[in-house]
């Protein structure tokens, strides 16, 4: 069994986390923190497999938890995986540099969301790529993800602003921002025609 801890502030947020995973027979959610500081607690005493974390909460944020789990617990740490609506560029290094193994930006689809779950926890306390995983699932994307694909973090820097990149390009041309890498034929044809 892989035990979750689901760490959020938002009730409505750590009550989705928790129907989204209950069904599962191979995750188990051991306990729920509302704050970093009762999170890190819990972790402590509970010792997950795997932690959800929001970035931004009251007392101590995402970041500093993981900073200070990462410190105290060294090689018994868990893994954290971080689910933020928060997509800065800026905030998402510092994640990544304090120790994180995936940062989901919200809306995230379950079923990868489970995916990277069982992958972390076939691999508890080894040392992971990370990479950052944008969904919707408004699109009813079914890309079932079995295996992530592993980004080294100065290549996912350039896909970073290629994204950005895209995205402001979408919107000139009157597109809805892209989510994740998937371009439109409108913004396919904007960028060879930028690029002629």
């Amino acid at each position: 069994m892989i035990k979750v801890l689901i760490v959020d502030d938002n009730e409505l947020s750590r009550d989705m986390l928790r129907e989204s995973l209950q069904d599962e027979e191979d995750i188990v959610i051991v306990d729920i923190a509302s704050d970093g500081m009762d999170a890190a607690l819990k972790i402590e005493e509970l010792r997950p497999d795997i932690v959800l974390v929001d970035l931004v909460m009251p007392r101590l944020d995402g970041i500093g938890l993981v900073k200070k789990i990462k410190d105290e617990m060294d090689n018994e740490s868990p893994s954290f995986i971080m689910i933020s609506g928060v997509s800065d560029e800026i905030a998402i290094k510092r994640a990544f540099s304090n120790g994180i193994s995936y940062y989901i930006i919200k809306p995230y689809n379950t079923e990868e969301l489970v995916a990277l779950i069982r992958e972390l926890g076939n691999y508890v306390n080894q040392e992971n790529d990370s990479i950052i995983i944008n969904t919707d699932n408004k699109t009813n994307n079914k890309t079932n993800i079995n295996t992530p694909p592993i980004v080294p973090p100065a290549e996912q820097v350039v896909l970073d602003y290629l994204n950005m990149a895209l995205a402001n390009l979408a919107e000139e041309q009157g597109e809805r921002k892209p989510t994740g890498y998937k371009l439109t034929e409108k913004t396919k044809q904007a960028i060879g025609a930028r690029l002629a």
